[in-house]
């Protein structure tokens, strides 16, 4: 029979880094709080509608695939032949459109969304 010894790291770790904010002109998006302002004023989005948007920012510049999207989004049940994502980004350039931004994202024919501010990296 051995002896066991267990020992815990009472060490603090430190904090994970704190999320990002994502800034395009009128539009700011506070990954942390999970919130959307545009003109200072905060977007009622949902939370799957919130997930894309940041998705699309945090990849500005990028085209993005409905796949991808389904995948990274959580709480979406993917099928092939789901417009779920397209009611979605419907959904979000309507309420894009008060600030000016409903161009902002696009759609890239048989490949997925864009989101475009014109001032890419």
């Amino acid at each position: 029979m051995g002896i066991r010894i267990v020992i815990e790291d009472d060490v603090k770790k430190p904090e994970a880094p704190s999320a990002e904010v994502l800034k395009f002109s009128e539009l700011t998006i506070d990954a942390n709080r999970k919130t959307a302002c545009l003109n200072n004023t905060e977007l009622n989005l949902t939370p799957t509608e919130f997930n894309i948007l940041f998705l699309l920012a945090k990849n500005h510049g990028d085209v993005i695939s409905r796949e991808y999207i389904m995948q990274h989004t959580k709480g979406l049940p993917w099928h092939s032949y789901d417009r779920t994502i397209d009611v979605l980004i419907s959904h979000l350039r309507h309420k894009l459109r008060g600030g000016g931004m409903e161009d902002s994202i696009r759609t890239i024919h048989s490949i997925g969304y864009l989101f475009y501010t014109g001032k890419e990296k």
